[in-house]
């Protein structure tokens, strides 16, 4: 992730809505870093892995087995949504 695309994220998050809320600087912070580790563990770019659905789809599919508790598919489908505009439906169980 470039320091654009950080840029570009972080100001698409101050402006997302979390239980009525604005998200806070530390879950801001969270999700960057949750993306960037999306990034290492599958050696991609964030733009490669968000450019098609069958893309994205296989790169959660992917990210699935270390992500325990969804927090790295969570971030990069919230970076699909900056990106395509639309929310990007949740992989169940890797499949």
């Amino acid at each position: 992730m470039t320091q654009a695309q950080e840029n570009e994220f972080r100001a698409f998050l101050e402006r997302v809505k979390w239980q009525g809320r604005p998200l806070s600087e530390k879950a801001i912070a969270a999700r960057i870093a949750k993306v960037r580790q999306a990034e290492n563990l599958l050696g991609v770019d964030i733009e490669a892995i968000v450019a098609t659905d069958v893309t994205m789809r296989l790169s959660l599919i992917a990210l699935h087995p270390e992500d325990a508790h969804g927090n790295r598919a969570n971030a990069v489908r919230k970076y699909y949504e900056m990106r395509r505009g639309r929310v990007f439906p949740r992989v169940r169980d890797g499949s």
